[in-house]
C-alpha cells in the first residue's frame, strides 16, 4: 500500500500543479505493474489444477489481497493529493482521448 499510495501521490501532485493534460491511471498503472502479483496468481492456479486445494486457495487469496491493497493505496495517494492541493477532480483538464 506504501509504494502505490506514493506513486499516486507523486502522479497526481504533478497533474495538479505541473501537467494538468497528462493522464493519470495510465501513468500510474504503468509504474506499478512490477508489483501486481502475477506470479501469486499464476502459481495458485497451477496448484489448484493439480489438486493442491488448500495451498492453491491460499495463494490466489493472498494475491486478491495484495491487489486490494494496491487498489486502496492509488486510491489514498490520489485523495491526499487532492486533500494537500485544495483541488477538485473538475479543476483537471481531461486529455483528449477520453472525451
Amino acid at each position: 500500500m506504501g509504494s502505490s499510495g506514493l506513486n499516486s501521490f507523486l502522479v497526481r501532485i504533478i497533474q495538479l500543479h505541473l501537467y494538468p493534460s497528462i493522464s493519470f491511471f495510465p501513468s500510474v498503472v504503468s509504474s506499478l505493474l512490477g508489483i501486481l502479483p502475477g506470479l501469486g496468481v499464476t502459481l495458485a492456479a497451477i496448484e489448484i489444477s493439480q489438486t493442491q486445494i488448500v495451498a492453491g486457495t491460499t495463494r490466489l487469496v493472498y494475491s486478491l489481497f495484495e491487489t486490494l491493497l494496491i487498489a486502496i493505496g492509488i486510491s489514498m495517494g490520489s485523495q491526499v493529493a487532492f486533500w494537500v492541493s485544495q483541488k477538485s477532480a473538475s479543476d483537471i483538464v481531461r486529455p483528449a482521448h477520453t472525451r
